[in-house]
């Protein structure tokens, strides 16, 4: 390519195309940082950092490029099930709700239920929240709700929006503290089919 710089013409070589290697590191990149746009907030809670110079973001995003995408480039996806909303560090964790269900009853339902802890970590606590994360594969979109219910209710019951209908869902839960400043690790509660 042919430019002029102070009235002298001067060539400039092109910029060498990117490798099949440099492709394919840059579409997995763009899944994930797409896909988990949307989570920012709750990763804020979920992935906290012990060096000042990296995000919460910056943790989710590494740990889902090395352990959440499946596929061979260009066709790459989401690994559903390897996805994870919080990494608590030990001194931060709090115990999952115990042998969480989910149901889906109809009338746009979708329902919860857990029972009481038998073995709570330290700093569990009854005031502690629930939080429920549905992830829609037909429409790409999150619903999440991160007050679902405190620990001690045992069941949750959301409506669930009308554009949900008959659409796959998949679906994962967790726990944080009242002050959300601590939290449990993610559990991944599986596929299921929006109710009508």
């Amino acid at each position: 390519m042919a430019i002029y710089k102070q009235g002298k013409m001067a060539l400039r070589a092109k910029k060498p195309l990117p490798t099949v290697p440099q492709k394919s590191e840059r579409s997995k990149f763009g899944l994930v940082s797409v896909f988990l746009g949307p989570l920012r907030d709750l990763i804020d809670i979920g992935f906290k950092s012990r060096k000042k110079r990296v995000t919460s973001m910056n943790l989710a995003m590494s740990y889902h490029l090395a352990n959440a995408v499946a596929g061979q480039f260009p066709d790459y996806e989401m690994d559903y099930p390897n996805v994870i909303i919080s990494a608590p560090v030990a001194s931060n964790e709090i115990s999952m709700v115990e042998a969480p269900e989910i149901s889906l009853p109809g009338g746009h339902q979708l329902r919860l239920n857990w029972a009481a802890d038998l073995h709570p970590m330290e700093f569990t606590r009854s005031t502690d929240k629930v939080c429920l994360v549905c992830y829609n594969l037909n429409i790409r979109r999150f619903l999440y709700l991160t007050e679902l219910a405190a620990r001690t209710a045992l069941t949750a019951t959301v409506v669930l929006p009308r554009s949900f209908k008959g659409n796959e869902l998949q679906v994962y839960i967790l726990v944080f503290s009242a002050n959300r400043k601590r939290v449990s690790k993610t559990k991944y509660m599986g596929l299921h089919t929006g109710a009508g």
